[in-house]
């Protein structure tokens, strides 16, 4: 059977989160003109986030380079340093015209038994594109914005009790360098989802200076349904001393056609068993398609991630 066991109680109710008490992400506010820098990047002064208890955000003093632009002509790709809180990496402006770091605070489980849907430790996001203008709060993790968020591993350990087993997994795919190949077996993921992993193929590992990852065409289903609509370019990494978990998170677009997926639902069953050989054929049509049929295309991807310094 295809679906993996869901990581939640089976009588969890849904998670209670007052939206007053979700943790605030404080979006680094951009200095005059006069302070651009070449490569259309500019110089920021990181604000501490608003604490729960309302006090406002407080400067510090520490500085960030944020790239911000557009590419001359279409198809034309520039590439803007972004760095902030230790971690740098090339902005393709092929991928997104913008990179905006914000500090998001932690999201913590209400009760034991709630479903921990959003919970996260405190962390930092790189958020692309039109998706800087909104607050990630409670949302890790967000298919559907692009971004890039770096997570003290320590930290999700103690905020989430199936962390640590997904980091080990984690660690043990980057060592071996290939996905799990076991039936059924899934792609460890460290935030919770209430899904599985119908997708996940094209896998590309990654050494970056200080760490390693790994990239892949991933989508998640909740039940059988039509594939190929909401995938995503995927990353996860490690660095080098096991101290910070990476989460890339990049919506794709994909011109590999692919069949509707029909379930009568007065067989249920019936559509459970033919989910099965669907999802293989739909994986196997998107592996052995090319890097065109993909936008953003999958090795600008790796290369942008190539360029990470943590």
């Amino acid at each position: 059977m295809f679906y993996a066991p869901r990581r939640e109680r089976p009588d969890a109710a849904p998670r209670r989160t007052d939206p007053a008490d979700r943790a605030a992400a404080t979006q680094l506010p951009r200095e005059p003109d006069h302070a651009r820098r070449q490569d259309r990047a500019f110089r920021l002064v990181r604000l501490v986030p608003r604490a729960h208890h309302g006090r406002g955000a407080e400067p510090t003093g520490e500085a960030a380079t944020v790239a911000s632009g557009s590419a001359a002509g279409a198809g034309a790709r520039t590439t803007i340093p972004v760095a902030y809180g230790g971690v740098r990496f090339a902005l393709d402006s092929r991928i997104a015209s913008s990179a905006v770091p914000v500090r998001v605070e932690a999201c913590h489980l209400d009760q034991p038994e709630d479903k921990p849907d959003g919970v996260a430790p405190a962390h930092v996001a790189f958020l692309l594109g039109g998706g800087a203008a909104t607050n990630p709060g409670c949302s890790v993790p967000d298919m559907a914005r692009a971004g890039l968020y770096v997570f003290s591993t320590a930290e999700y350990r103690r905020e989430l009790a199936s962390a640590g087993g997904a980091l080990k997994a984690l660690e043990k795919v980057l060592a071996a360098r290939s996905l799990p190949a076991a039936r059924g077996a899934q792609l460890p993921f460290v935030p919770f989802v209430d899904a599985s992993f119908a997708v996940a193929t094209r896998a590309s590992f990654i050494d970056f200076r200080g760490g390693s990852g790994v990239l892949v065409l991933a989508e998640l289903s909740i039940e059988p349904d039509t594939l190929g609509r909401e995938l995503v370019l995927l990353f996860q990494g490690l660095s080098r001393d096991r101290s910070r978990y990476l989460l890339g998170i990049f919506p794709v677009r994909s011109r590999v056609p692919v069949v509707p997926f029909d379930v009568d639902p007065r067989a249920p069953q019936a559509g459970q068993a033919a989910f099965e050989p669907y999802r293989a054929g739909v994986e196997r049509a998107l592996a052995a398609a090319g890097d065109e049929r993909f936008s953003p295309r999958p090795s600008w991807l790796r290369a942008m991630l190539a360029t990470l310094q943590i």
